[in-house]
């Protein structure tokens, strides 16, 4: 301050050998507002200085909002501006509107996935985060971080296809672009438990239930309600939640995958997805895994701690029943049935924790040249998709209608209709 003083109004100019002196100060936005408001007002004592210059980069809402909280919580934004504008004598807006997004997802994902999905994947993600490049090179970074974990699971998954690879690396992103805008969107979508199961039969995302836009709001607030304590935007979570179920539909389709299958999928990259996010996903969601479960075969009832063990010993019972169609489950359901322990598919290895989530299954070998294999079931799935895993078995295994049921939570599935 007695620098100031010796240097303001009707004092000596600043030494001759300084041509300018610039100081910059960014990220003033990520201050509290009070404090932000208490940096400019320290910072404007000194802007008769000669040949200094001050840039300051701040998000104009913080300093209207802090300007509310010290003066006067109900002050309009006419005065606001006027605290900005004393300070402030040549504003400049980024022009973020003419970013090239679909360049920049090129650059970090071209060859991460097929070309003629840059386009769509630029395009959600411009809707969901904005054209920000530090927002979007977060999600490319985490992107890229899961996608090593992605490419090593589809190392191990038998029948996966490079275009399959391709469609789940253009998922995950757009789940990211989701985990990073709307944490509360993300925790609904990571609760596979809550939606997957309607998804069957509605073929639409739930937040998006009605032509009615009021009667599709009320559904989006009651759906989220459990995730959130706060009022939320019900309209903007339904957009997103509509635009990531058309972009998922484009994109399956390319494989001909049905509505089972396809958010079936979808629930395998929400899952991988949790790695990154900031909010601990798995604990908002309570406890799915391991609630209890009760199986029905044939109306002989046991009950289980958890899904996980519910599910291996029903596969376990259907094949006992069934030695002599064993070969050809095996064969149709290589994606939850192996004879190597230690298969990398993502039913049985979750990559970073290095995790094997295989059951071997009692009494049940495959022959193959004269030589019994132990059969193993993978497990690392959810809930809804065990039941649905378990009903395609049934079905294939001609099982009569009521044969097989599952209860859990007060409710019961019938796995063989």
């Amino acid at each position: 301050m007695r620098k100031k003083r010796g240097v303001g109004r009707g004092a000596a100019p600043a030494p001759a050998d300084i041509e300018r002196l610039v100081i910059l100060v960014d990220d003033l936005d990520r201050l509290h507002p009070d404090i932000a408001v208490e940096l400019l007002e320290t910072i404007k004592l000194f802007l008769d200085v000669e040949q200094c210059v001050y840039v300051l980069a701040i998000d104009y809402d913080v300093v209207m909002q802090g300007v509310r909280s010290k003066y006067d919580e109900g002050m309009p934004e006419e005065k606001c501006r006027s605290f900005f504008d004393k300070i402030i004598q040549l504003p400049f807006s980024m022009p973020v509107e003419t970013y090239k997004l679909d360049d920049m997802v090129k650059k970090y994902l071209g060859e991460k996935m097929e070309k003629n999905d840059i386009a769509k994947v630029s395009s959600f993600a411009t809707a969901v985060v904005g054209a920000n490049p530090r927002t979007l090179k977060r999600v490319a970074n985490a992107f890229l971080l899961l996608e090593i974990v992605q490419e090593k699971r589809a190392q191990g998954e038998k029948g996966k296809s490079q275009k399959d690879a391709y469609r789940d690396n253009a998922l995950l992103f757009c789940v990211l672009c989701i985990q990073i805008r709307s944490p509360l969107l993300y925790s609904y979508l990571y609760d596979t438990e809550n939606w997957l199961k309607d998804e069957k039969k509605e073929g639409l995302l739930s937040l998006s239930v009605s032509d009615d836009e009021d009667a599709t709001l009320e559904a989006v607030k009651n759906a989220v309600s459990k995730y959130s304590a706060g009022e939320p935007e019900a309209r903007q979570l339904s957009q997103m939640a509509n635009a990531l179920d058309k972009l998922e539909e484009t994109l399956g389709s390319v494989c001909g995958s049905g509505n089972a299958e396809r958010y079936e999928n979808l629930a395998r990259v929400i899952g991988l997805s949790a790695t990154t996010s900031r909010e601990n996903a798995a604990q908002q969601v309570k406890g799915s895994r391991s609630t209890p479960v009760a199986i029905t075969i044939d109306g002989e009832r046991k009950e289980y701690g958890q899904a996980q063990e519910a599910f291996g010993a029903a596969v376990e019972e259907l094949l006992q029943k069934n030695p002599g169609r064993i070969g050809e489950c095996v064969s149709t359901f290589k994606n939850f049935l192996t004879t190597d322990r230690k298969d990398q598919g993502s039913y049985f290895y979750y990559g970073p924790s290095g995790k094997s989530f295989t059951r071997e299954l009692e009494g049940v070998f495959l022959e193959e040249g004269g030589a019994k294999k132990q059969l193993y079931v993978g497990v690392r799935t959810n809930n809804a998709t065990k039941r649905s895993m378990l009903g395609k078995l049934c079905k294939y295994l001609d099982m009569k209608e009521g044969a097989v049921l599952w209860e859990e939570s007060g409710k019961t599935y019938d796995l063989s209709k």
